[in-house]
């Protein structure tokens, strides 16, 4: 069991996703109880909008799962085209996913559907997204690559930092 990524709601309760688990805590970590499995997914990421509504994704088959009760149990919501591993949602309704080979995902109605932003089909993953508002975001990828949006990703521009860089995360405090 890899543990990819953790996220905690509040002191007591939180979520970590894995290689196909979803464990949650509601005791600050003290115990856990395995809440959803699915054979092959490696869940790259998890993210919550607010105490109950979350996502987590990865993996090459671009799964999106979904909760509304913190976590205790999710629900497969859809497919993207081209494997995850990243998730950022900025409200109920509007996120995006990055992943392999250069794609870059939105969606407007709560991860039912996603539509194709950017599809560079290059050997570079992207593996972190966050967005400050709305309209500006940034993507981290593969070989020092920084991606930023101003039109909340009509557009996309790249910058590269270093390319004997990999840039695995992104995030802002405000």
């Amino acid at each position: 069991f890899h543990l990819r990524d953790v996220k905690f709601l509040s002191e007591s309760n939180g979520s970590i996703g894995g290689t196909g688990y979803i464990i949650n805590t509601t005791d600050g970590g003290n115990s856990w109880t395995k809440n959803y499995h699915s054979f092959g997914t490696p869940f790259q990421s998890l993210f919550f909008i607010s105490d109950s509504t979350g996502w987590a994704t990865g993996g090459q088959y671009g799964k999106v799962f979904n909760t509304t009760n913190g976590g205790l149990t999710w629900n497969n919501q859809s497919t993207t085209n081209g494997g995850t591993l990243s998730i950022f949602f900025i409200s109920d309704s509007v996120g995006w996913v990055v992943g392999y080979w250069e794609h870059i995902h939105k969606t407007t109605d709560g991860g039912e559907t996603w539509t194709t932003q950017l599809t560079g089909c290059s050997a570079y993953d992207l593996h972190s997204v966050f967005f400050t508002s709305e309209l500006n975001g940034y993507v981290t990828g593969d070989w020092g690559r920084l991606y930023y949006t101003t039109n909340g990703g009509d557009n996309w521009s790249v910058k590269v930092i270093s390319s004997a860089a990999v840039l695995e995360s992104i995030y802002f405090i405000s």
